[in-house]
């Protein structure tokens, strides 16, 4: 008897807990559904980063895609192969802090120190070594992130960002995509194979546009 009244109690807790959370919007639900990915972006992303990358002599092939105004918790950084749409990797990844903390509506910037993510068409460059391990620089090919390789802001790996997504805020950047060690591994062999450098696309969508 004891013990079915004890589990019973945990199972109220656990509801209980569960709406206040989703009351105060604590959790993002969109991270629960199987095909997440298309809630991050549509069509008109693919088409427009398909269209810059043979624009700019990119590769035409495959491309990431980064909407900051997704959930941190939830998958919104895709490797996406340009000929069947499908997403080949998917991860959590940071967005710029700018002059908040965990601020789930991030502050988008392109000012030098302001901290924050940019908005815009990337390519990805040269492999190098640094604070955080190997990472890629970051070069802005949009009036709203031309300043990104003058502010550090770079493609890395952080301990801080979970593998897989969860009911809460993530650590966050000073502006960089910040990924995790695992997913960070993943993208790199397809960075590293590219004939051609790779296109990153850092938007701030709800849902698809």
């Amino acid at each position: 008897m004891k013990s079915k009244i004890l589990i019973i109690s945990i199972l109220l807790v656990c509801l209980v807990g569960c709406l206040m959370a989703r009351q105060f919007h604590l959790i993002n639900y969109n991270f629960l559904k199987k095909d997440a990915s298309n809630e991050a972006f549509g069509k008109k992303e693919i088409d427009s980063m398909i269209q810059f990358a043979i624009k700019n002599n990119l590769n035409p092939q495959q491309g990431f895609i980064f909407n900051v105004g997704q959930h941190s918790g939830s998958y919104r950084f895709f490797l996406v192969d340009f000929d069947t749409r499908k997403v080949l990797v998917e991860g959590l990844c940071c967005h710029g802090s700018g002059s908040a903390t965990f601020d789930e509506n991030p502050e988008i910037s392109n000012v030098i120190g302001g901290n924050c993510s940019s908005v815009g068409f990337y390519k990805i460059g040269y492999k190098y070594n640094g604070k955080f391990g190997d990472a890629y620089k970051l070069y802005g090919l949009s009036p709203t992130n031309n300043n990104a390789f003058d502010r550090f802001v770079v493609l890395h790996a952080h301990d801080c960002v979970p593998e897989q997504s969860v009911p809460v805020s993530i650590c966050q950047s000073l502006g960089c995509p910040t990924l995790s060690p695992g997913i960070f591994k993943k993208i790199a062999t397809y960075i590293d194979k590219s004939e051609k450098p790779m296109l990153l696309y850092l938007f701030k969508g709800k849902g698809v546009l």
